[in-house]
């Protein structure tokens, strides 16, 4: 049996999880949004006017993006959080630039460009193991702060083509593949995600994986994007959200960190006051794994406090910072990762 999931695993998936297949980085898609051509301007202003306020004119989104740009934060999520007047053209700036990154062929060029299909690899691991689950291996379960729906993509078309099929022999239907997916392997997509794929909630029709917004337009992408500045408090849907999230997390046996660049907002939203590590010393985690391209030095202290007492494996340039078993000092990307475990 494959070892991956012989252990409850949980994979935890940064924006630079997605870079090898032609996703931005989030310095990147600030970029994107700061140097936005005068059409994507007008397209926002379109789109605010319509769903906020129909006597906004251009200055608005100009003065929204010049800004973005002035104060050096390093995120859209971040700026959002300090700047709620913006939240709306926020989300539309977020949602102009990333769609058209859900885009086969340019995936399959970058990819092709950067050799790291990870989701290949994870792939066939699933394969070796799905006559395993669930009795003698582990549902992975996956949370991503990822608003594009690549990985559901790509996971949803290998169990509808390569795994799951009715005992009739009948094509099964989209919503039947999802209610599996729902069942067995758990996606998180913290912030939200760019509108739901067909078929995968009951009554929404959702937009298809594609560089466009289709037919219905532009609303289920903005509306599916929840920014960092929202008052939680007072939203039970994303507690119950969250709680779900660190739940899962509680159960791991095995944490692996994707392309995440340890954001302290980010990092303790979803684990957490820091009391939620004490399940993990020497009894419940045994592994973690982190692919560390692009982590500075400074993470050394931050991580440390939640990792110290976790045994297992973590790939880091850092020095013995992290763990009580020696750290290869070597850069791993996703797949030399999962090669790996």
């Amino acid at each position: 049996m494959n070892d991956l999931f012989s252990k409850k695993t949980v994979f935890i998936m940064g924006a630079g999880a997605h870079v090898p297949y032609g996703f931005p980085s989030g310095g990147q898609l600030r970029d994107n949004i700061v140097n936005f051509t005068l059409e994507e301007r007008q397209r926002m202003l379109t789109w605010y006017k319509e769903e906020v306020d129909g006597y906004a004119t251009i200055d608005f989104v100009e003065r929204f993006i010049q800004e973005f740009n002035d104060s050096g934060v390093p995120s859209i999520d971040r700026f959002l959080s300090d700047n709620r007047q913006y939240d709306f053209v926020g989300r539309c700036a977020i949602a102009l630039a990333l769609v058209k990154y859900e885009d086969e062929g340019l995936i399959e060029r970058h990819k092709k460009n950067s050799g790291d299909d990870w989701y290949d690899i994870l792939l066939k691991h699933i394969d070796d193991s799905k006559r395993n689950f669930p009795s003698e291996a582990y549902f992975p379960a996956f949370i991503t702060f990822n608003y594009d729906r690549y990985f559901d993509y790509r996971l949803f078309n290998y169990c509808k083509y390569c795994w799951i099929k009715s005992s009739d022999g009948r094509t099964l239907t989209d919503e039947e593949i999802y209610d599996f997916l729902r069942r067995n392997f758990k996606i998180y997509h913290v912030f939200g995600q760019l509108d739901y794929m067909p078929g995968e909630v009951k009554g929404v029709e959702g937009r298809a994986f594609s560089h466009e917004f289709g037919s219905n337009g532009p609303k289920g992408a903005i509306e599916g994007l929840k920014t960092t500045y929202l008052d939680w408090s007072n939203d039970q849907d994303f507690q119950m959200h969250i709680q779900s999230i660190r739940d899962e997390i509680q159960k791991a046996e095995r944490l692996v960190f994707m392309g995440f660049g340890f954001d302290d907002f980010n990092f303790k939203l979803i684990l957490g006051k820091q009391e939620i590590f004490k399940s993990f010393e020497g009894k419940k985690v045994t592994d973690v794994y982190i692919t560390n391209i692009g982590l500075g030095s400074g993470l050394q202290g931050r991580m440390s406090q939640f990792f110290n007492n976790a045994k297992g494996k973590i790939y880091s340039d850092l020095g013995q910072c992290l763990i009580k078993n020696p750290i290869e000092s070597k850069k791993f990307n996703c797949s030399e990762l999962l090669n790996d475990i």
